[in-house]
Protein backbone atom coordinates (compact mmCIF):
# COMPACT_ATOMS: atom_id res chain seq x y z
CA UNK A 1 0.00 0.00 0.00
CA UNK A 2 1.29 3.53 -0.93
CA UNK A 3 1.49 5.99 1.80
CA UNK A 4 -1.33 8.62 1.87
CA UNK A 5 -1.19 12.10 2.13
CA UNK A 6 -3.46 14.28 4.10
CA UNK A 7 -4.50 17.84 4.02
CA UNK A 8 -6.14 20.22 6.34
CA UNK A 9 -6.12 24.17 6.26
CA UNK A 10 -6.29 24.49 10.68
CA UNK A 11 -3.99 23.12 12.72
CA UNK A 12 -7.23 21.64 14.64
CA UNK A 13 -8.12 19.91 12.08
CA UNK A 14 -4.83 18.06 12.05
CA UNK A 15 -4.70 17.48 15.35
CA UNK A 16 -8.04 15.71 15.35
CA UNK A 17 -6.32 13.53 11.59
CA UNK A 18 -2.78 12.86 13.81
CA UNK A 19 -5.20 10.90 16.57
CA UNK A 20 -4.64 7.99 13.41
CA UNK A 21 -1.71 5.59 13.29
CA UNK A 22 0.72 7.51 10.95
CA UNK A 23 4.01 7.27 9.19
CA UNK A 24 3.91 4.28 6.63
CA UNK A 25 0.67 4.65 5.31
CA UNK A 26 -0.90 8.23 6.48
CA UNK A 27 0.79 11.81 6.84
CA UNK A 28 -0.77 14.75 8.03
CA UNK A 29 0.13 18.12 6.56
CA UNK A 30 -1.00 21.47 7.81
CA UNK A 31 0.36 24.99 6.77
CA UNK A 32 -2.49 27.00 6.61
CA UNK A 33 -5.82 28.17 5.69
CA UNK A 34 -6.03 28.89 1.76
CA UNK A 35 -5.41 27.40 -1.60
CA UNK A 36 -1.47 28.44 -1.21
CA UNK A 37 -0.60 26.59 1.57
CA UNK A 38 -2.68 23.77 0.93
CA UNK A 39 -1.15 23.30 -2.63
CA UNK A 40 2.34 23.39 -0.82
CA UNK A 41 0.89 21.01 1.62
CA UNK A 42 0.13 19.15 -1.46
CA UNK A 43 3.26 19.43 -2.89
CA UNK A 44 5.02 18.41 0.37
CA UNK A 45 3.64 14.84 0.38
CA UNK A 46 3.85 13.89 -3.06
CA UNK A 47 7.90 14.82 -2.68
CA UNK A 48 7.61 12.50 0.37
CA UNK A 49 6.46 9.50 -1.64
CA UNK A 50 2.87 9.60 -1.38
CA UNK A 51 0.45 7.69 -3.77
CA UNK A 52 -2.43 9.29 -3.03
CA UNK A 53 -4.13 12.55 -1.28
CA UNK A 54 -6.41 13.38 0.83
CA UNK A 55 -8.46 16.50 1.49
CA UNK A 56 -10.12 16.39 5.09
CA UNK A 57 -11.58 18.66 7.70
CA UNK A 58 -14.09 21.40 7.99
CA UNK A 59 -16.49 23.11 5.31
CA UNK A 60 -18.80 25.29 4.92
CA UNK A 61 -22.55 24.18 3.78
CA UNK A 62 -24.00 25.64 1.01
CA UNK A 63 -26.93 22.95 0.61
CA UNK A 64 -29.51 24.17 3.19
CA UNK A 65 -30.08 20.27 4.27
CA UNK A 66 -26.61 19.94 5.58
CA UNK A 67 -26.31 21.28 9.68
CA UNK A 68 -23.31 21.38 11.72
CA UNK A 69 -21.21 17.78 12.27
CA UNK A 70 -22.68 16.07 8.62
CA UNK A 71 -19.93 14.59 6.72
CA UNK A 72 -19.69 15.29 2.72
CA UNK A 73 -17.79 12.96 0.97
CA UNK A 74 -18.14 14.42 -2.37
CA UNK A 75 -17.61 13.10 -5.83
CA UNK A 76 -15.70 16.04 -6.99
CA UNK A 77 -14.11 18.98 -5.95
CA UNK A 78 -14.73 22.82 -8.63
CA UNK A 79 -12.91 25.61 -8.49
CA UNK A 80 -13.78 29.16 -9.12
CA UNK A 81 -13.12 29.17 -12.64
CA UNK A 82 -15.37 25.80 -12.89
CA UNK A 83 -13.04 23.25 -13.36
CA UNK A 84 -13.61 19.91 -11.77
CA UNK A 85 -11.85 17.30 -10.31
CA UNK A 86 -12.90 13.72 -9.71
CA UNK A 87 -12.51 11.94 -6.49
CA UNK A 88 -11.57 8.26 -6.81
CA UNK A 89 -14.80 6.24 -6.88
CA UNK A 90 -13.46 3.02 -5.04
CA UNK A 91 -11.74 5.32 -2.33
CA UNK A 92 -15.10 7.48 -1.89
CA UNK A 93 -17.09 4.37 -1.87
CA UNK A 94 -15.13 2.68 1.07
CA UNK A 95 -15.27 5.65 2.96
CA UNK A 96 -18.93 6.03 2.70
CA UNK A 97 -19.61 2.85 3.26
CA UNK A 98 -16.88 2.31 6.38
CA UNK A 99 -18.67 6.08 7.94
CA UNK A 100 -22.45 4.35 7.61
CA UNK A 101 -21.52 1.03 9.25
CA UNK A 102 -20.04 2.15 11.87
CA UNK A 103 -22.52 4.97 12.90
CA UNK A 104 -25.46 4.32 10.97
CA UNK A 105 -27.02 7.48 12.54
CA UNK A 106 -24.22 9.49 11.03
CA UNK A 107 -25.58 11.83 7.89
CA UNK A 108 -23.16 11.76 5.35
CA UNK A 109 -23.45 13.33 1.49
CA UNK A 110 -22.07 13.65 -1.52
CA UNK A 111 -22.21 15.89 -4.40
CA UNK A 112 -19.62 18.72 -5.45
CA UNK A 113 -17.24 20.72 -3.02
CA UNK A 114 -15.98 24.47 -4.23
CA UNK A 115 -13.07 25.65 -3.65
CA UNK A 116 -12.30 28.72 -3.09
CA UNK A 117 -10.01 31.11 -1.74
CA UNK A 118 -11.83 33.38 0.46
CA UNK A 119 -14.78 32.17 2.64
CA UNK A 120 -18.00 32.92 2.22
CA UNK A 121 -19.62 35.33 4.97
CA UNK A 122 -23.26 35.73 3.99
CA UNK A 123 -26.03 33.13 2.92
CA UNK A 124 -26.54 35.38 -0.32
CA UNK A 125 -22.84 34.84 -0.91
CA UNK A 126 -23.34 31.07 0.03
CA UNK A 127 -26.53 30.80 -2.04
CA UNK A 128 -24.74 32.37 -5.15
CA UNK A 129 -22.04 29.98 -5.05
CA UNK A 130 -24.03 26.61 -4.71
CA UNK A 131 -26.11 28.05 -7.77
CA UNK A 132 -23.14 29.04 -9.84
CA UNK A 133 -20.71 26.03 -9.10
CA UNK A 134 -23.66 23.08 -8.42
CA UNK A 135 -21.57 22.53 -5.27
CA UNK A 136 -23.32 21.12 -1.60
CA UNK A 137 -20.00 22.98 0.48
CA UNK A 138 -17.65 24.57 0.37
CA UNK A 139 -13.66 25.16 1.60
CA UNK A 140 -10.46 26.47 0.85
CA UNK A 141 -7.94 24.25 0.39
CA UNK A 142 -9.98 20.92 -1.57
CA UNK A 143 -9.95 22.89 -4.92
CA UNK A 144 -5.19 22.92 -4.82
CA UNK A 145 -5.66 19.59 -3.32
CA UNK A 146 -7.52 17.96 -6.52
CA UNK A 147 -5.44 20.30 -8.98
CA UNK A 148 -2.29 18.47 -7.16
CA UNK A 149 -3.84 15.08 -7.45
CA UNK A 150 -5.08 15.58 -11.22
CA UNK A 151 -1.37 17.11 -12.16
CA UNK A 152 0.81 14.19 -10.21
CA UNK A 153 -2.09 11.70 -11.56
CA UNK A 154 -2.86 9.96 -7.76
CA UNK A 155 -6.34 9.10 -6.87
CA UNK A 156 -8.17 12.00 -4.62
CA UNK A 157 -10.34 11.62 -1.62
CA UNK A 158 -12.34 14.79 -0.11
CA UNK A 159 -14.00 14.22 3.11
CA UNK A 160 -15.25 17.63 5.19
CA UNK A 161 -17.50 17.94 8.38
CA UNK A 162 -19.63 20.87 7.67
CA UNK A 163 -18.91 23.82 10.22
CA UNK A 164 -21.17 26.87 9.53
CA UNK A 165 -24.17 25.85 7.42
CA UNK A 166 -25.73 27.56 4.78
CA UNK A 167 -27.98 29.86 6.80
CA UNK A 168 -25.48 30.90 9.37
CA UNK A 169 -23.14 34.51 8.61
CA UNK A 170 -19.59 34.74 9.64
CA UNK A 171 -18.33 38.10 10.98
CA UNK A 172 -15.31 39.13 8.06
CA UNK A 173 -12.95 40.17 11.00
CA UNK A 174 -12.35 36.79 12.02
CA UNK A 175 -10.11 35.68 8.78
CA UNK A 176 -7.69 38.05 10.96
CA UNK A 177 -7.90 35.77 13.99
CA UNK A 178 -5.93 33.20 12.23
CA UNK A 179 -2.21 33.02 12.36
CA UNK A 180 -0.58 31.55 9.22
CA UNK A 181 -0.11 27.94 10.46
CA UNK A 182 -3.84 27.67 11.00
CA UNK A 183 -3.88 28.38 14.40
CA UNK A 184 -5.96 30.93 15.97
CA UNK A 185 -4.84 34.32 17.63
CA UNK A 186 -7.03 34.87 20.99
CA UNK A 187 -5.71 38.56 21.17
CA UNK A 188 -6.58 38.87 17.73
CA UNK A 189 -10.03 37.15 18.44
CA UNK A 190 -9.89 39.75 21.46
CA UNK A 191 -9.17 43.07 20.20
CA UNK A 192 -11.74 42.29 17.20
CA UNK A 193 -14.35 41.42 19.69
CA UNK A 194 -14.10 44.30 21.49
CA UNK A 195 -14.11 46.36 18.33
CA UNK A 196 -17.62 44.37 17.46
CA UNK A 197 -19.46 43.59 20.60
CA UNK A 198 -22.50 43.28 18.35
CA UNK A 199 -20.96 39.99 16.78
CA UNK A 200 -21.07 38.34 20.16
CA UNK A 201 -24.12 36.23 19.83
CA UNK A 202 -22.72 35.15 16.19
CA UNK A 203 -19.54 34.17 18.00
CA UNK A 204 -21.31 32.11 20.77
CA UNK A 205 -23.43 30.53 17.56
CA UNK A 206 -20.04 30.02 15.69
CA UNK A 207 -18.38 27.88 18.55
CA UNK A 208 -21.54 25.77 19.23
CA UNK A 209 -21.31 24.59 15.38
CA UNK A 210 -17.46 24.40 15.96
CA UNK A 211 -17.86 22.13 18.76
CA UNK A 212 -20.23 19.83 16.96
CA UNK A 213 -18.36 19.57 13.72
CA UNK A 214 -15.20 19.25 16.05
CA UNK A 215 -17.25 16.26 17.90
CA UNK A 216 -17.87 14.80 14.34
CA UNK A 217 -14.69 15.26 12.48
CA UNK A 218 -13.22 13.50 15.26
CA UNK A 219 -15.88 10.47 15.19
CA UNK A 220 -14.92 10.08 11.26
CA UNK A 221 -11.05 9.70 11.98
CA UNK A 222 -11.94 6.78 14.45
CA UNK A 223 -14.57 5.28 12.48
CA UNK A 224 -12.14 5.22 9.64
CA UNK A 225 -9.48 4.64 11.13
CA UNK A 226 -6.34 3.09 8.80
CA UNK A 227 -8.82 2.81 6.09
CA UNK A 228 -8.38 6.49 5.62
CA UNK A 229 -5.86 5.54 3.95
CA UNK A 230 -6.26 4.60 0.05
CA UNK A 231 -7.56 0.60 0.05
Amino acid sequence: MTATGIVTGLEREAQGLRSLPVGEHLTVACFGPGPAAAARAAASLLAQGCGALASCGFAGGLDPALRPGDVVVAEAVVAADGSAFATDSNWRQAMLSRLRRSAPRRRCAGGRIAGLSQPLLTAADKAECANRLSACAVDMESAAVGKAAAAAGVPLLVVRVILDPADRPIPAWLAGTLGASGKPLPSRLLAGLATHPGDLPALLRLAGDERRALAALRGVVLDAGPRLARP
